[in-house]
């Protein structure tokens, strides 16, 4: 191969989007995203098989909106772990139409198949790293509002967390008052 890509899904968006590419600009990564069955790594993701392209590809049979000059021969492998497809290795060359044999696909699919059980394990250990941060988050929280301190103490130590945890921002705290209090009346819950 020449070059090559490794796109990851994003659920949520139902898209493939650049994680890594030889071939192609970095600033250009997060510009780039595939939707789920459209050009050729969005049909190997909806269809979660391989594909092997000899030649140019099929602009209709295949969507594709944006030619890519550059590609006379291309595998593309999907990510698949646990029946779930994570993502799409592409692999391709520029100039012969018969680049990739058919040991070039088998090796690629296993290739696939080990990216696919790291890519799973980090995206699970990322999950629980912000499920810890969450947990500490609120845990701070309770602590900060169940101090024995005056309300007002209590609720600029809240504002001071969440600005130091959102960056270094700006926090505000509204409080709802339900009624006319006599002047001077202590704040509901000091």
């Amino acid at each position: 191969a020449e070059g090559g890509s490794l796109l990851l899904l994003d659920a949520d968006a139902r898209e493939l989007r650049v994680r890594v590419a030889a071939g192609v600009e970095p600033e250009l990564w997060p510009k780039i995203r595939v939707p789920i069955g459209e050009g050729i790594a969005g049909r190997v993701a909806a269809d979660a098989r391989p594909l092997r392209l000899r030649g140019k590809a099929d602009r209709q049979a295949f969507h594709i909106v944006r030619e890519r000059l550059d590609v006379e021969s291309a595998l593309c492998v999907p990510l698949v772990h646990d029946g779930r497809v994570l993502g799409v290795l592409n692999l391709h060359h520029s100039t012969r139409p018969d680049a990739f044999s058919d040991a070039d696909l088998e090796f690629t699919e296993q290739l696939a198949h080990l990216d696919a059980k790291i890519i799973a394990r980090a995206q699970e250990h990322e999950a629980l790293r912000n499920q810890a941060a969450r947990y500490a988050a609120v845990r701070e929280v309770r602590s900060l509002l169940g101090a024995r301190t005056p309300l007002a103490t209590r609720l600029h130590a809240l504002c001071a967390f969440v600005a130091q945890r959102a960056g270094r921002g700006i926090v505000n705290v509204y409080l709802h008052d339900p009624g006319p209090d006599p002047v001077g009346a202590p704040l509901q819950g000091d």
